[in-house]
């Protein structure tokens, strides 16, 4: 399963850009009120498991949480780098499912061994600069050509 979030561009109509609102640009708000969603899919069949959408000022990570509520424990879900962290896998975990977030390149942490496909992992965060939460730890697995 995947997990992701995105805006779409809805009609220029009053009661969208009551309900969903406009993005900011450069020169005042952009063209078209906008939603955001985040879903939860099959990677396969890209067939959509369950989704949730909202104004353009919605949480992503609110709105992944609720999708969350979809899952079950037969699911292993690859979630995108901006959900990483520990509500996200606190919301996982109690629906049973087996969480995988991918990491940006600074939040991981270094393996010393020498394979081609290395298992890394780092302390998963309740906030940005926080302690790390006990008990809860990422897990990426990355290629790598070793010498």
């Amino acid at each position: 399963m995947g997990l992701d979030g995105s805006t779409l561009e809805v009609a220029d109509e009053a009661a969208n850009a009551q309900h969903y609102g406009y993005p900011g640009a450069s020169r005042g708000r952009s063209a078209f009120p906008q939603l955001r969603f985040a879903a939860l899919a099959e990677c396969g069949t890209h067939m959509l498991v369950g989704a949730k959408m909202g104004p353009f000022r919605a949480s992503e990570h609110e709105l992944a949480a609720q999708v969350l509520e979809h899952a079950d424990d037969t699911m292993l879900i690859l979630a995108d780098r901006g959900f990483v962290g520990y509500p996200m896998w606190k919301a996982a975990n109690q629906r049973g499912s087996k969480l995988v977030f991918r990491l940006r390149e600074n939040q991981v942490r270094r393996s010393s061994a020498s394979c081609p496909t290395v298992l890394i992992s780092a302390p998963c965060m309740a906030a940005p600069r926080r302690a790390a939460m006990p008990g809860a730890e990422l897990a990426a697995a990355k290629n790598s050509l070793c010498a």
